[in-house]
């Protein structure tokens, strides 16, 4: 056990308990794998109050609920998932009120954001556009500064194509016309974002985000069409 007064050998352990319950995922492990999540959680609370100012042990904490609440996903217990997301979401945003150059807790932020989406679109449940329309209204912020990074403004179409994601699980789910809609003018703004950055001198290669978007696009189109078709039969 890690020694309780040096709260480094906690954030380590914490660190490890991550790694090694995040890599357990036969059904078989399912039990120890949470176990071992939880765990994580607890020690990396315990190193932030230890050392409030350090906020390496503050940002893991959301990294573990991020984890735990992937794999409460991956087991079934949706309802457990967001409730590990919204902790996750409450600890990362409270990190940028007190440091709003924490460039690492953004990128935690977003996937905690995409995942709780994720999961909410697949119960069916509309609040996973208000989700990522929340995402994507801090990442638009945060890529209009002058400073602002590639890596902040590559989070913009990063959002758009969630965004469209979960648009796709709702129309998959619903049956809905608008939904396939709203998906493909998702992807579009996806696709739109990434050509500009693509034409930015010494840009990274977005040729594979590109090729998805247009891809992505063209099946909601088409899945729009043929909802748009059968309501003309009716």
């Amino acid at each position: 056990a890690a020694d309780e007064r040096n709260m480094e050998a906690r954030y380590d352990l914490a660190q490890a308990l991550l790694r090694y319950g995040y890599s357990m995922t036969a059904p078989a492990q399912r039990e120890e794998s949470v176990s071992a999540l939880r765990r994580a959680v607890t020690i990396a609370q315990q190193a932030h109050l230890g050392d409030p100012a350090n906020t390496r042990f503050w940002r893991v904490i959301g990294i573990a609920y991020a984890r735990l609440g992937a794999r409460l996903n991956e087991n079934g217990d949706k309802a457990g998932a967001l409730e590990a997301f919204g902790v996750g979401r409450s600890v990362t945003q409270a990190i940028l009120a007190a440091d709003a150059n924490d460039a690492p807790s953004y990128t935690i932020l977003f996937e905690l954001d995409r995942s709780a989406a994720n999961v909410e679109a697949e119960m069916g449940d509309q609040r996973a556009v208000s989700t990522m329309e929340n995402c994507a209204a801090w990442a638009g912020a945060r890529a209009q500064r002058p400073n602002a990074t590639v890596r902040d403004q590559s989070l913009v179409p990063r959002v758009n194509a969630v965004l469209g994601s979960v648009y796709e699980t709702l129309a998959r789910r619903h049956g809905s016309r608008a939904d396939w809609q709203h998906a493909r003018d998702a992807f579009a703004a996806a696709l739109d974002r990434w050509q500009q950055l693509a034409a930015k001198p010494g840009a990274p290669d977005y040729a594979s985000e590109i090729k998805a978007a247009k891809s992505q696009m063209a099946e909601c189109e088409r899945h729009a069409g043929e909802k748009l078709a059968g309501a003309q039969k009716q």
